[in-house]
């Protein structure tokens, strides 16, 4: 599924829980801090019985530290700058599968 807002990631776990999101730090609307911090409200509340935390990336071109810290604290797993290439893209994809098999999203969490 791809959204074209925050908000409308937040729509769509609505209706549908999924693994894993890879946000957009910068989205009309709602940004991607702000939507990934609606998602980790969800998961306190109890949004997805039985789901293990949503594995959220952070996509973005701006390559600063603080932008890198104000996405983990705003509860991503992980950052990564654009362009991403067709490695990292498989490396993430894998980690991902590794992540589903073994239900242990903090084990990579923050890697970049």
């Amino acid at each position: 599924c791809v959204c074209e807002n925050g908000q409308r990631v937040l729509d769509e776990l609505g209706i549908r829980w999924r693994p894993v999101i890879l946000m957009d730090y910068h989205m009309p609307i709602m940004d991607g801090l702000e939507s990934t911090r609606a998602v980790r409200l969800m998961e306190r509340e109890n949004k997805f019985p039985g789901k293990p935390p949503i594995y959220i990336v952070a996509m973005t071109a701006d390559v600063t530290a603080a932008t890198k810290a104000a996405c983990m604290e705003a509860g991503m797993s992980r950052f990564m700058t654009k362009p991403i290439g067709m490695p990292q893209l498989t490396q993430l994809v894998n980690e991902v599968k590794k992540m589903l098999c073994t239900n242990t999203a903090s084990e990579t969490e923050g890697h970049e």
